[in-house]
């Protein structure tokens, strides 16, 4: 009986610190420069080119830091697709409000998927929030050319980084493919 006692208390600690062995683990496998769980690092938002599709990693903030084979980086549209984007623009660059944007028309296709996007429950939430927001940073996945894909978590921020044309944005680090993490580790250096 002990000894059940004692592996249910080691599967448990493993399982809610699986995120802090994964910095170690990753940096036994691929050596000095490998990402660890919600690592900072900086990208030129202009060398972003993809977008995640909803998928098993779309915003998989506990994914972060993970190296994993796959096809999951093929699943993807280009950026100029993205409708967040396009809403944003139309908002901060052409003055147009949050509703004639097209933000609002964006909010009912997801209410549609889930019941509180954004953190919103209802039209009222919606309408209060005085401006979009949205949880964690720029969520950034990396395919097996080490190329950043953006995961959609952040997706005003990352916005307009683009429209302000920045030069460099932190990004908190996702999925990097496994055929990809050298070049990763060649082209991007941790904070």
């Amino acid at each position: 009986m002990y000894l059940i006692q004692v592996a249910r208390e080691v599967r448990r600690f493993v399982r809610n610190h699986t995120h802090y062995t994964r910095g170690i683990k990753n940096r036994l496998l691929y050596g000095k420069g490998a990402p660890a769980f919600a690592q900072l690092y900086y990208i030129n938002p202009k060398e972003v080119k993809l977008v995640q599709k909803k998928s098993a990693l779309y915003r998989k903030f506990a994914l972060s830091g993970m190296v994993m084979g796959g096809d999951w980086d093929l699943q993807t549209y280009p950026v100029s697709e993205l409708e967040k984007y396009h809403i944003c623009r139309k908002h901060f660059v052409d003055g147009l409000s949050w509703e004639e944007a097209g933000a609002y028309a964006n909010m009912a296709r997801a209410f549609e998927e889930k019941p509180d996007p954004d953190g919103c429950r209802t039209w009222d939430d919606v309408k209060r929030r005085k401006a979009m927001r949205e949880k964690g940073g720029i969520y950034m996945h990396f395919n097996r050319h080490g190329e950043p894909i953006f995961s959609r978590g952040g997706s005003h921020r990352f916005s307009i980084s683009l429209i302000l044309e920045l030069e460099e944005i932190p990004v908190q680090i996702g999925v990097i493919h496994k055929d990809g993490i050298e070049k990763f580790i060649q082209k991007y250096s941790a904070i």
